[in-house]
């Protein structure tokens, strides 16, 4: 994800194709546990959690904060990124580059998107 300088020094993340499909892949990957763990091996993860003495709860615990550590890095992330700005001359991209597009399209819907 990059973070660029925008109107008035205003930082703004641009986030592309990978950054989409990381995620896409990351909430599938949930999904399908969550279907997998009653369908496909329940057997098995109710063996392993009984071993472990774990119960339901910490593998629902997990999950939440599996999902509370992304959130938490893509925002310290932007942030640190977003500060880095600070100093630095605004960002400056060739005409019809991904982020002058971008900014184009935001422009013209009449949103603005900051992340």
């Amino acid at each position: 994800m990059q973070v660029y300088a925008g109107d008035g020094s205003r930082p703004y993340s641009y986030a592309w194709i990978p950054y989409a499909l990381l995620w896409v892949v990351v909430v599938g990957t949930r999904l399908w546990f969550a279907y997998a763990s009653n369908h496909v091996f329940r057997v098995q993860l109710g063996t392993w959690m009984v071993a472990h003495q774990l119960t339901s709860s910490a593998l629902v615990d997990s999950f939440i904060f599996m999902a509370l550590a992304m959130v938490l890095t893509r925002t310290g992330s932007l942030a640190v990124r977003s500060r880095a700005l600070r100093g630095a001359p605004a960002a400056e991209v060739a005409a019809g580059g991904r982020r002058n597009r971008a900014r184009r399209l935001m422009t013209s819907s009449g949103q603005r998107s900051r992340n």
